[in-house]
Protein backbone atom coordinates (compact mmCIF):
# COMPACT_ATOMS: atom_id res chain seq x y z
CA UNK A 1 0.00 0.00 0.00
CA UNK A 2 1.24 3.68 -0.94
CA UNK A 3 0.29 6.66 0.93
CA UNK A 4 1.50 10.16 0.64
CA UNK A 5 0.75 11.93 3.89
CA UNK A 6 2.90 10.34 6.44
CA UNK A 7 3.98 12.44 9.23
CA UNK A 8 4.80 11.71 13.42
CA UNK A 9 3.40 13.75 16.52
CA UNK A 10 6.32 15.59 17.84
CA UNK A 11 8.15 13.51 20.56
CA UNK A 12 5.91 10.36 19.56
CA UNK A 13 7.40 6.47 18.64
CA UNK A 14 4.95 6.36 15.92
CA UNK A 15 4.83 7.71 12.45
CA UNK A 16 1.17 7.71 11.25
CA UNK A 17 0.09 7.73 7.65
CA UNK A 18 -3.62 9.22 6.43
CA UNK A 19 -5.58 8.96 3.82
CA UNK A 20 -4.18 9.87 0.38
CA UNK A 21 -4.09 7.33 -2.69
CA UNK A 22 -2.80 3.95 -3.51
CA UNK A 23 -0.99 2.82 -6.74
CA UNK A 24 -3.91 2.81 -8.76
CA UNK A 25 -4.71 6.08 -7.83
CA UNK A 26 -7.93 5.34 -5.61
CA UNK A 27 -8.50 7.23 -2.74
CA UNK A 28 -8.21 6.04 0.79
CA UNK A 29 -9.24 6.66 4.27
CA UNK A 30 -7.31 4.20 6.55
CA UNK A 31 -4.88 5.31 8.46
CA UNK A 32 -1.76 3.09 9.96
CA UNK A 33 0.93 4.03 12.16
CA UNK A 34 4.75 2.52 12.31
CA UNK A 35 6.20 1.96 15.55
CA UNK A 36 9.46 3.70 15.13
CA UNK A 37 11.28 1.20 17.84
CA UNK A 38 10.46 -2.13 16.14
CA UNK A 39 9.51 -0.98 12.33
CA UNK A 40 6.49 -2.82 12.94
CA UNK A 41 2.91 -1.42 11.08
CA UNK A 42 -0.58 -1.09 13.12
CA UNK A 43 -3.55 -0.37 11.43
CA UNK A 44 -5.85 2.26 12.67
CA UNK A 45 -9.66 2.86 13.18
CA UNK A 46 -10.22 4.80 9.14
CA UNK A 47 -11.30 8.26 8.59
CA UNK A 48 -14.58 8.98 7.63
CA UNK A 49 -14.16 9.81 3.88
CA UNK A 50 -11.65 8.91 1.49
CA UNK A 51 -9.52 11.26 0.34
CA UNK A 52 -6.23 13.24 -0.45
CA UNK A 53 -4.80 16.49 -0.21
CA UNK A 54 -6.02 17.44 3.29
CA UNK A 55 -4.34 19.55 5.90
CA UNK A 56 -3.33 17.52 8.99
CA UNK A 57 -1.32 19.26 12.38
CA UNK A 58 -0.43 17.45 15.78
CA UNK A 59 -1.79 19.72 18.99
CA UNK A 60 -0.44 17.63 21.85
CA UNK A 61 -1.65 13.78 21.19
CA UNK A 62 -4.18 14.07 18.49
CA UNK A 63 -3.96 14.90 14.87
CA UNK A 64 -6.73 17.77 13.47
CA UNK A 65 -7.17 16.67 9.68
CA UNK A 66 -9.33 18.74 7.67
CA UNK A 67 -10.53 19.73 4.41
CA UNK A 68 -9.12 17.69 1.06
CA UNK A 69 -11.02 16.13 -2.12
CA UNK A 70 -11.94 12.78 -3.44
CA UNK A 71 -12.01 14.44 -6.93
CA UNK A 72 -15.91 14.78 -7.19
CA UNK A 73 -16.23 16.89 -4.09
CA UNK A 74 -13.93 19.56 -1.93
CA UNK A 75 -14.32 18.78 1.58
CA UNK A 76 -14.66 21.24 4.82
CA UNK A 77 -14.78 19.35 7.77
CA UNK A 78 -12.60 18.52 10.77
CA UNK A 79 -11.82 15.47 12.09
CA UNK A 80 -9.29 14.80 15.59
CA UNK A 81 -7.54 11.80 16.17
CA UNK A 82 -6.71 10.66 19.53
CA UNK A 83 -3.45 8.80 19.51
CA UNK A 84 -3.79 7.63 23.27
CA UNK A 85 -7.38 6.13 22.25
CA UNK A 86 -7.63 5.63 18.81
CA UNK A 87 -10.44 7.27 18.08
CA UNK A 88 -12.12 9.82 15.62
CA UNK A 89 -13.98 12.66 16.66
CA UNK A 90 -15.83 14.93 14.08
CA UNK A 91 -15.80 19.06 15.08
CA UNK A 92 -17.12 21.67 13.88
CA UNK A 93 -16.32 22.40 9.90
CA UNK A 94 -14.34 25.31 8.41
CA UNK A 95 -16.02 27.87 6.90
CA UNK A 96 -14.95 27.22 3.54
CA UNK A 97 -14.06 24.14 1.43
CA UNK A 98 -10.18 23.45 0.68
CA UNK A 99 -8.04 21.42 -0.59
CA UNK A 100 -4.00 21.39 -1.40
CA UNK A 101 -4.26 24.29 1.24
CA UNK A 102 -1.17 25.23 3.99
CA UNK A 103 -1.66 24.72 7.55
CA UNK A 104 -0.23 25.45 10.71
CA UNK A 105 -0.55 25.71 14.12
CA UNK A 106 0.86 28.56 16.34
CA UNK A 107 0.06 29.10 20.25
CA UNK A 108 -2.25 26.13 20.44
CA UNK A 109 -4.63 27.53 17.32
CA UNK A 110 -4.90 26.20 14.31
CA UNK A 111 -4.69 28.41 10.86
CA UNK A 112 -5.65 27.60 7.21
CA UNK A 113 -5.25 29.04 4.36
CA UNK A 114 -5.42 29.44 0.36
CA UNK A 115 -6.55 26.13 -1.31
CA UNK A 116 -6.82 24.98 -5.20
CA UNK A 117 -9.61 27.13 -5.87
CA UNK A 118 -7.43 30.11 -4.95
CA UNK A 119 -9.41 30.80 -1.63
CA UNK A 120 -7.93 33.88 -0.02
CA UNK A 121 -9.19 33.76 3.18
CA UNK A 122 -7.41 32.48 6.61
CA UNK A 123 -9.12 30.77 9.03
CA UNK A 124 -8.30 30.27 13.02
CA UNK A 125 -9.69 27.24 14.69
CA UNK A 126 -9.38 27.48 18.95
CA UNK A 127 -9.36 23.31 20.26
CA UNK A 128 -10.40 24.91 23.56
CA UNK A 129 -13.44 26.56 22.20
CA UNK A 130 -13.84 24.51 19.72
CA UNK A 131 -14.84 27.42 17.34
CA UNK A 132 -13.49 28.39 14.14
Amino acid sequence: MQQNSPFSPSGASYLYCLGGTNENNQNLSSVSRMNLITKEWENLPSMSQSKYAFGAVVIEDKIYVCGGTDDDETFNNLDVFDCRTNTWTELSPMLNERCHFGITTLNGKIYVSGNGNHCSIVEEYSPDTKIW
